[in-house]
């Protein structure tokens, strides 16, 4: 009996892009990508994403592994992917810590500051309520499940190896950010 190992390389790059575009993702969302998380907790949910969304997604990457410049473009893409995602999460929520200072600044607590568990710096006592009630809101209506879900429809819009559509990405930062 043999036993053919030739396709391990291809699957091994594969799997290095979409851990990528998860990894970069996962270490900026807004409950996981904490500083008080430890690394290590990220790492384990992002590999464990990583085997989830894979087999759905793995056709889609064509790698050449003879050379190795255009794995190094495919990745700095699928890492800018993740940021992207990530970071729009992360911006989203942090309009709820913006929000807590203007309500603070208006009622006179501005001066009231505590420790903020999700930034790991001082912030307003009710911009602190806001981003830890939006956080458990996000688990309590299991929004966090639309993340998983926009992480695996990320490679339908940004598909791994075509040229990235830039004005989808600038208009999904222009609709978090505004």
């Amino acid at each position: 009996m043999r036993v053919d190992l030739t396709f391990l390389p291809a699957y091994a790059a594969a799997f290095m892009l979409v851990f990528a575009r998860i990894g970069a993702m996962v270490m900026l969302l807004p409950t996981l990508g904490e500083a008080n998380i430890p690394a290590r907790i990220k790492l384990g949910i992002a590999l464990l994403l990583t085997m989830i969304i894979l087999p759905l997604h793995r056709a889609a990457f064509h790698v050449d592994t003879q050379s190795l410049a255009p794995m190094a473009v495919l990745m700095a893409q699928e890492i800018f992917i993740g940021v992207v995602l990530g970071a729009t999460a992360r911006v989203t929520l942090s309009a709820l810590a913006v929000a807590g200072s203007v309500i603070a600044q208006q009622l006179g607590l501005g001066f009231v500051t505590a420790v903020d568990p999700t930034q790991g710096q001082q912030g307003v006592l009710i911009g602190n309520f806001l981003s830890i009630l939006g956080m458990t809101l996000l688990f309590a209506t299991d929004t966090h499940h639309l993340v998983i879900s926009a992480l695996n429809e990320s490679y339908r819009i940004f598909a791994p190896g075509e040229l990235m559509p830039t004005g989808d990405v600038a208009a999904l930062a222009t609709r978090a950010f505004a």
